[in-house]
């Protein structure tokens, strides 16, 4: 039976093999939560409405009538005495500047709708951030778990080689039959193909990982870790549902989608009220006659004070009124989509938290099955060199030790990925998953 640290070690010795520094997980997910472009872009837009809501009292600052001057040239045309044309030539125009402050009803709706929007983007962008932790997590161990059964198949090809080797010197003095000798040439020219197809799929692998981790994947880094988890002591699943349901990404993002309908629904309500528009503007204008210079200009204000009615907004037919009869039938359609993320939130917390309790129960069966069959393979192989059982017998006890520790590794592997998606369904990480509810600690 191989050794039981060669499960500790594995990860190191193959990735002593390659030519960059070891990377861990932790390394891993500096790298995911820096250089993620999903993450990069959510942190983008997370960024736009913080600002937006940095700055959401401009939506109460008056209007600047931004300053003008002009320079025109008056000249007659027909006849070329023209009446009423005073002077002609170039002259200066009046300069002016003012400020306009329009209210309208439906202002204070759309701070509402901004600070919505803000919540919602912060909101995206933790559900962002914990999917990615979930997805470089699982990543990294899974190819953890690659190592181990490379390793694993690299082991088994040299045991092969040395039974091929064994045989086929025993067949040459007679003691073993030709048929004995073809089937530990196949056995050992089969376990190649399946170790270099290991290979290929663990470098294949390893550039998602680095894709995902915004790393190049040319790089190959290697991978060190261990493959170690705990045991929970969970509540029912629709003890957890009922604890961790409202915290949620998915309700929270569609509780607040609801409210965002809401506001547009009430703001389009509120575009019907009269809108108030006060406005004082300034104007310097130059001295009559005065051409290229302003000579004694005269200084004057004009405010203004005005009450619009959108009539439009009432007509029947019309955009607007089209318009908040759409608003009103989104509000409907997100408090629908409110229950059923609820409903599809309670399913997705039982799914999880039974693969929890299911990928435990096979931890124990699969870390027996693979003592016992790498027992059976020690006794195979004293038995066969007794003679007493046949080089067939020894393949099949040495191909079920292979599977048995294969399906021991993927067992472990299995089971942390389900621990990392429960607590990522209860929107925590797995340390608060393990703080809360963790037992003993089980290790690969």
């Amino acid at each position: 039976m191989r050794k039981r640290f060669i499960l500790y070690c594995a990860a190191f010795l193959f990735c002593a093999s390659l030519p960059l520094e070891a990377l861990t997980l932790e390394a891993a997910l500096n790298h995911a939560l820096t250089d993620n472009a999903d993450l990069q872009k959510s942190a983008l837009e997370l960024s736009q409405a913080v600002r937006n809501k940095k700055y959401d009292w401009n939506q109460f600052s008056p209007e600047i009538i931004e300053p003008s001057i002009s320079l025109g040239h008056t000249h007659p045309l027909y006849p070329l005495s023209a009446s009423g044309v005073n002077s002609e030539g170039w002259a200066w125009g009046s300069v002016s500047i003012g400020a306009r402050f329009v209210f309208s009803a439906d202002k204070f709706q759309t701070l509402k709708n901004l600070d919505a929007s803000f919540r919602a983007q912060v909101l995206s962008y933790d559900k962002t951030r914990l999917d990615l932790i979930v997805a470089v997590s699982n990543s990294f161990y899974r190819l953890l778990a690659s190592q181990l059964n490379i390793k694993i198949l690299s082991d088994d090809v040299e045991l092969k080689k040395g039974q091929h080797e064994t045989v086929l010197a025993n067949y040459g003095r007679g003691l073993a039959s030709e048929l004995e000798a073809l089937n530990a040439e196949y056995a050992y020219r089969t376990a190649g193909p399946v170790f270099t197809a290991a290979v290929n799929r663990y470098r294949e692998d390893l550039a998602a990982f680095c894709i995902l981790i915004g790393l190049d994947p040319k790089e190959e880094p290697a991978l060190e870790g261990i493959i170690e988890s705990r045991l929970l002591e969970l509540p029912s699943a629709s003890v957890l549902a009922e604890r961790y349901l409202a915290q949620r990404s998915d309700v929270l993002l569609q509780q607040n989608a609801l409210e965002q309908a809401l506001i547009t629904n009430k703001t389009g309500v509120l575009g019907m009220a009269p809108s108030l528009s006060l406005s004082e503007t300034l104007t310097l204008a130059p001295e009559q006659n005065a051409g290229l210079s302003y000579g004694d200009p005269a200084l004057s204000g004009r405010f203004s004070v005005s009450l619009t009615l959108p009539l439009n907004s009432w007509i029947p037919g019309y955009p607007g009124s089209v318009s908040r009869k759409n608003n009103a039938d989104k509000a409907a359609a997100a408090e629908i989509a409110l229950k059923a993320a609820r409903k599809n939130a309670e399913q997705d917390i039982w799914k999880k938290a039974n693969a929890v309790a299911r990928t435990a129960e096979l931890l124990e069966s699969s870390a027996l099955n693979s003592r016992i069959a790498g027992r059976a393979y020690e006794l195979s192989e004293q038995a066969y060199r007794s003679g007493l059982v046949s080089q067939d017998d020894l393949h099949t006890a040495n191909q079920k030790e292979l599977e048995a520790e294969l399906a021991a590794v993927n067992a472990k592997v299995d089971y942390l990925s389900a621990l990392y998606d429960l607590a990522s369904a209860l929107n925590m990480e797995i340390y608060e998953l393990y703080e809360l509810y963790g037992a003993k600690e089980v290790n690969g």
